[in-house]
């Protein structure tokens, strides 16, 4: 097929209609073929032209997106399957790397015990929601999506929410607010305190290593929150409130910079 890389606009809208026509096309064919050099040319083109121009903007689009697909993934993440990467990327998705006794047994102690964290995770398939593609990201060990995309994702989320509700979810107040939701305390400022103490202990850490660290804590007597359930969000003992990653993620902020 013509290699030509994408040089326009116009191109660049062709070429990911073509690409989600062509998505389902059978392994060893000619539309196969033309489907992966159209995701190069794509992806090709928007490292070049679009992402380091307008960041921002193209994050805020791609969270605004129903479907995304294996360049999304790319561009969003930096990741990939690489022989570092504990995933492999595919058309169909990315899927934990499984590895057997054998090799698990020449890695330390640490890397073994993240690699089996990661491998039990269920796989993220395309297409896939913006949410999809950040709680699966969310569960692996460094990697991050730009803020922007996660940000925007939480506020749509927040929005959906909302409506779902008729307009009546509660905001939690940032750390040393006055709000209070039925004479609760806020999980933000219910988390600051324990978070705090974890950032001195780890203070390297990043807030996914950090709320990782949390989990395993959770359920002891230092831990404000209940023993930890595989691939659910922590839970507060006092109230049985959960607390997403990313609210971890904020309030590490905050202490940080005060």
């Amino acid at each position: 097929m013509e290699l030509k890389p994408i040089q326009t606009e116009q191109e660049h809208q062709e070429a990911l209609a073509e690409i989600e026509r062509l998505w389902d096309a059978s392994e060893n064919t000619p539309e196969a073929a033309r489907l992966e050099v159209l995701v190069m040319k794509v992806e090709a083109y928007e490292q070049a032209y679009i992402l380091p121009s307008s960041i921002k903007e193209r994050c805020i689009e791609f969270a605004k997106l129903e479907k995304l697909w294996l360049h999304h993934w790319r561009l969003l993440t930096g990741v990939t399957g690489g022989e570092d990467d504990y995933v492999i990327c595919n058309q169909e998705g990315v899927f934990p790397t499984q590895y057997d006794d054998r090799e698990l047994s020449l890695l330390s102690a640490e890397e073994a015990f993240e690699i089996g964290e990661v491998s039990v995770i269920e796989p993220l398939r395309f297409p896939c929601l913006p949410s999809e593609l950040l709680r699966f990201v969310d569960q692996l060990i460094d990697v991050e999506v730009p803020d922007e995309f996660r940000v925007e994702v939480e506020r749509l989320a927040r929005g959906a929410d909302s409506a779902a509700d008729g307009g009546g979810e509660i905001v939690e107040s940032a750390i040393g607010g006055d709000s209070k939701a039925g004479g609760k305390l806020p999980v933000k400022d219910a988390i600051a305190p324990y978070i705090r103490d974890l950032s001195e202990r780890f203070p390297v850490f990043t807030a996914k290593r950090l709320y990782a660290e949390a989990e395993k804590e959770s359920g002891s007597d230092r831990s404000p929150f209940l023993k930890h359930k595989k691939g659910e969000k922590l839970v507060l003992k006092e109230c049985e409130r959960e607390c997403a990653q990313s609210t971890f993620g904020k309030v590490l902020s905050v202490i940080k910079n005060t």
